[in-house]
């Protein structure tokens, strides 16, 4: 095979995976999936928050920044900082450092092998699908300046984009600590959609 044929080849290979990918991401929607889950999808991003209920009522609760890959599903860190010793080399020899979720049209799936560092609660949420239950919050920015935050600490850093009065996002509830004072938001701009944490008490919002 000459070197113009196989680089028709490999070029056409990644065409098909772009087009596969648009596709997935024309079938999923933000909003609830299932009594327990809400994802919000950006252009190149989509973060996750959910709170697993397994054996134990409400044991987990958790968020997930995922990049969107070429199959259209959306990978994310699985490491998990929290053990040490003995049990992290245990783990880390079973689990998957990158662990994946994807939406269609059946809903929301997780894939992760082993251990689920997220609240280290095994593979417990991976296993069932999650239908679509609804759409996220529709919310108006309230305020002159709504910076978006990478991450909700105590002193959170503020990120490029601000909203202004009156913009609108979609939203759907943070799972950190401090929930009550932020909401996971989108905004979708000409070119690409931004996805970041805003305060709660920026913005107006109606839920479906």
């Amino acid at each position: 095979m000459s070197d113009r044929i196989r680089s028709g080849v490999a070029t056409a290979a990644l065409m098909l995976a772009a087009l596969q990918a648009g596709a997935a991401q024309a079938q999923a929607q933000s909003g609830k999936y299932g009594p327990d889950a809400f994802v919000l999808i950006g252009t190149n991003e989509a973060m996750v928050s959910y709170f697993y209920q397994g054996e134990k009522r409400g044991m987990c609760a958790c968020e997930l920044r995922g990049a969107l890959q070429p199959d259209g599903s959306y990978a994310f860190d699985n490491r998990d900082d929290s053990l040490e010793g003995a049990e992290k080399r245990f783990y880390d020899a079973l689990s998957s450092k990158v662990g994946r979720f994807f939406v269609d049209a059946t809903g929301l799936h997780f894939a992760v092998r082993g251990h689920w560092a997220c609240c280290s609660v095994g593979d417990g949420p991976v296993k069932r699908a999650r239908p679509f239950a609804g759409p996220p919050a529709q919310c108006t920015v309230i305020v002159e300046r709504s910076p978006f935050y990478q991450s909700p600490p105590a002193t959170p850093l503020p990120r490029h984009p601000y909203m202004q009065r009156g913009d609108k996002v979609q939203a759907i509830p943070a799972r950190a600590p401090d929930e009550g004072a932020f909401t996971i938001a989108m905004f979708q701009g000409t070119k690409k959609a931004t996805i970041g944490y805003l305060k709660r008490a920026d913005l107006d919002c109606t839920t479906p």
